[in-house]
């Protein structure tokens, strides 16, 4: 049987000198998996995005608390609800569970904290504003 978690993952775009910052909060929850760290940066490895930035790192960690392992997390990342951004090339929706040393967690037990990490492009067209985006993490 599969759960799915869902959080609302929220990008706040602000212009400041023809600037765009942008910041990741996110849906707090009480389920299995706890999300502990997102981080953003972009190609040039700085935490600046401007519109029609390419290639921007988005990471999130999560720590599982359920007694029972999970296995075959993957986490499936929704953009469609925030016109102008996307996957970059080479980068999807689907991305399997990693271990803090980058290899594939397979099998995660209590207390295992685990990585997503998604490439994304903001549109040059991309307007100043929050745009939501939901993680799904199925096991």
């Amino acid at each position: 049987m599969k759960k799915y978690l869902t959080l609302i993952l929220v990008f706040a775009l602000i212009f400041q000198y023809q600037l765009v910052f942008l910041n990741l909060t996110y849906g707090e929850s009480n389920e299995d998996f706890h999300i502990v760290y997102v981080n953003i940066k972009s190609s040039a490895d700085t935490a600046e995005v401007y519109p029609g930035s390419k290639k921007v790192n988005l990471k999130i960690e999560a720590v599982y608390q359920n007694s029972t392992p999970a296995g075959n997390v993957v986490g499936w990342l929704n953009t469609t609800a925030a016109p102008g951004i996307g996957f970059s090339s080479g980068s999807g929706s689907c991305f399997p569970a990693r271990l803090l040393n980058g290899s594939v967690a397979e099998n995660v037990s209590l207390n295992t904290y685990i990585t997503f990490e998604y490439l994304l492009d903001v549109s040059k067209d991309v307007s100043p504003g929050s745009y939501n985006l939901t993680l799904k993490i199925a096991y």
